[in-house]
């Protein structure tokens, strides 16, 4: 069965393929990176106001609706911050390979 995959994904892994392979370099999105990350904020007051816009369809299982934002965010800071911490953990290692190839 295949599973239908968003199209964020799909330029994400191309970016990290493209990325991965040296076709395109750190610096060519590191200015354009800093400006989303600087104003991700205000990408989310959109999804916030359609919240809002719809709330008389929530209105009844509001309880129900924040305990599942509530666990699904926390569920998302610790995915990221174990992947993070995998990522570093592994740059690391890799750092510590190279400086020994470097050595010998």
């Amino acid at each position: 069965m295949i599973f239908p995959i968003p199209v964020s994904i799909v330029g994400i892994l191309i970016l990290l393929g493209l990325l991965l392979t040296r076709i395109i370099k750190i610096k060519h999105i590191e200015e354009i990176s800093n400006f989303f990350l600087k104003n991700m904020g205000f990408f989310f007051i959109a999804a916030g106001v359609s919240i809002l816009g719809k709330y008389q369809l929530i209105s009844n299982i509001l309880v129900q609706f924040a305990l599942i934002v509530l666990v699904t965010t926390l569920i998302t800071f610790a995915v990221t911050g174990l992947s993070v911490k995998y990522a570093i953990n592994l740059q690391n290692k890799f750092r510590k390979n190279d400086k020994n190839d470097r050595d010998l």
